[in-house]
């Protein structure tokens, strides 16, 4: 059932993050529309363009959703320092082009939910034996 997640561990990172980056992109796009549903009228982000919402509201977060639950899910434990070390820097640009207190929660949700849900597959991953 998870046999594709035993092949990861030997896929180079950068490769992985590309693959990543890639797979967020179309995921970003719903994102946007979940965004703009929740919080329909935004006038904060009026100085950026359309792309530049996109990058800002949906791509960025979807990406460290992806990324965090890929180090949690198929990471060794001395490399979950990383997590942080990536998303701290990020969700600081972005509560710094965005001043709503009520729209951080939107983006902090996306480390933590990818968080658990790496917790989740390398739980599952440890109970299934994988043969060779």
């Amino acid at each position: 059932m998870f046999n594709f997640l035993q092949s990861y561990s030997k896929i180079p990172q950068k490769t992985l993050v590309i693959a990543l980056l890639i797979l967020a992109y179309p995921v970003a796009h719903l994102v946007l529309r979940l965004f703009e549903v929740v919080f329909p009228a935004t006038n904060d982000l009026v100085f950026l363009s359309n792309r530049g919402r996109f990058y800002l509201v949906a791509l960025i977060p979807t990406f460290i959703f992806f990324l965090t639950g890929t180090m949690r899910a198929i990471g060794k434990e001395k490399n979950q320092w990383f997590i942080p070390a990536y998303c701290v820097p990020t969700l600081g640009i972005m509560f710094l082009f965005d001043s709503q207190i009520t729209h951080w929660f939107f983006y902090l949700a996306f480390p933590l939910a990818g968080w658990l849900i790496g917790i989740w597959i390398k739980k599952i991953r440890s109970r299934i034996k994988v043969q060779p």
